[in-house]
């Protein structure tokens, strides 16, 4: 074993944010950031060795969860929603010479951050990822190229771009350059059951379709409890693309790009062109997209402004507005999921790109707006869920009238049949059929929601 990994944390609940756990707990310990491994050796003489047993980890420290909701040990070690929650320590670096290494580390748990190889990667034939292992492959535009099927395994997570990524910048997570990423898997793409795949874009300049590109020859599958992310650069809005043979998202299987959209506020208006903004009073606008942000009282300025083409979304959710730190952080808004199959789209699970909610009353900041779903396929059917809705606010009374936006709704659009890109279709249709005779492509049976955020009601003496 080659390791330099961070220290564990310990924790009576599961916390969350940076301020308190969910029942109100005060902090934490946290654990601490993965280290750095350098590994230089000759590339001819490494591949002469075949395959190697080494064991290398640069990873973050796991929490210690001890609550008793949470029954699964396996939660103890790998926190899954890492990205969601925003508690976990990141990633350290494995910088090697040669990919040769790459190839042969990869298949025996590696954790880290992939650097020194260079920006493209190609492994011959099939990839199959062992529990345990998590990797980024970063850098700006780093281009990966699998010969085979590439499997995901339980409790493992693959992600790719990003040239750095902290959980307390002032503005984004992960910022990935100017440089698309690529993703091209030449046969299945499968994200196994607790397994995770992250696709994070770079920011494009206009003339660029999209700031990042997954190619599937085959079937790409997210499995029972796996979760495939695609995350927008937070400040210009650049959003991934899929273009599949086909799609099947399986019963409690997650494509999301929830909080994946443009960044809300630290203080003033959030990013986005449906950016929300704030009052006159310490509280927050919520963001806007397919509909106008929120405001807590119709006495205030209106949410952030509605933007995009109804038949063809293309866009992320706008993020909230925050007078300052002291009043909470806008809610992101929600990303962009955007698959063209040529052959069948089958959603049994759930396909969403939802904006943040203002998770606590005793915060001011405006929620982000949802994202965009924009499915493309010869035949969609399934029975689950497609959404974009908009994050929660709150309406609070605490000796005065405060209050946090909700973020407007976001924008679906499912196309059906031979003639995808039919844009004389009538707008404002949830669901598309492109020409009268198709109605046999579409079966879908599931539920679909493009709301508005809900309101929360709070009120303290």
């Amino acid at each position: 074993s080659v390791l330099a990994e961070g220290g564990g944390g310990n924790s009576a609940e599961m916390p969350r944010f940076n301020t308190t756990s969910t029942s109100g707990v005060p902090d934490c310990d946290r654990p601490g950031g993965g280290g750095r491994i350098a590994l230089h050796c000759g590339g001819a003489a490494q591949a002469a060795l075949g395959a190697v047993a080494l064991k290398v980890s640069a990873s973050y420290g796991r929490y210690w969860y001890d609550h008793p909701t949470i029954e699964s040990i396996v939660r103890r070690f790998w926190p899954n929603e890492n990205d969601l929650w925003r508690t976990g320590a990141g990633l350290g670096t494995v910088w090697v010479s040669d990919a040769t290494l790459v190839q042969q580390l990869i298949g025996n748990g590696l954790i880290g951050e992939l650097h020194g190889f260079g920006k493209g990667y190609v492994h011959d034939g099939d990839l199959s990822v062992p529990d345990g292992t998590h990797v980024r492959f970063a850098g700006e535009g780093v281009s990966v190229k699998i010969g085979g099927d590439l499997t995901i395994g339980t409790h493992s997570c693959l992600e790719f771009g990003g040239l750095y990524s902290t959980n307390r910048s002032a503005f984004v997570d992960v910022y990935c350059g100017t440089t698309p990423v690529g993703l091209e898997v030449t046969g299945d793409l499968t994200v196994g059951q607790d397994g995770r795949l992250d696709i994070r874009a770079a920011a494009t300049n206009g003339t660029e379709a999209c700031g990042a590109l997954v190619k599937v020859g085959g079937t790409f599958t997210v499995d029972s409890n796996g979760v495939a992310w695609a995350w927008c650069d937070a400040i210009n809005g650049g959003a991934p693309k899929f273009e599949v043979a086909s799609l099947d998202v399986r019963c409690g299987g997650r494509l999301t790009a929830d909080w994946a959209g443009f960044g809300g506020s630290r203080g003033g208006f959030g990013f986005g062109p449906g950016a929300g903004g704030v009052t006159a009073f310490p509280d927050g606008v919520g963001g806007g997209h397919g509909g106008t942000g929120g405001q807590y009282s119709p006495s205030v300025a209106r949410g952030g402004k509605s933007y995009d083409a109804a038949y063809r979304p293309a866009l992320a959710g706008s993020g909230g507005g925050s007078r300052g730190l002291d009043y909470g952080y806008g809610g992101s808004g929600g990303g962009v999921v955007h698959v063209e199959a040529s052959g069948a789209i089958v959603v049994d699970g759930s396909v969403s790109a939802n904006g943040s909610e203002v998770w606590s009353s005793s915060q001011y900041a405006g929620a982000g707006a949802g994202g965009t779903v924009f499915l493309s396929s010869k035949t969609f059917s399934g029975s689950g869920i497609l959404q974009a809705v908009g994050g929660r606010g709150h309406f609070v009374y605490v000796n005065a009238i405060l209050g946090s936006g909700s973020g407007g709704g976001g924008r679906i659009a499912v196309w059906t049949g031979k003639e995808a890109w039919n844009s004389s279709l009538p707008p404002r249709r949830l669901v598309y059929s492109t020409t009268p005779e198709a109605d046999e492509f579409l079966s879908f049976s599931g539920e679909s929601s493009a709301a508005a955020g809900e309101m929360l009601l709070s009120q303290y003496d």
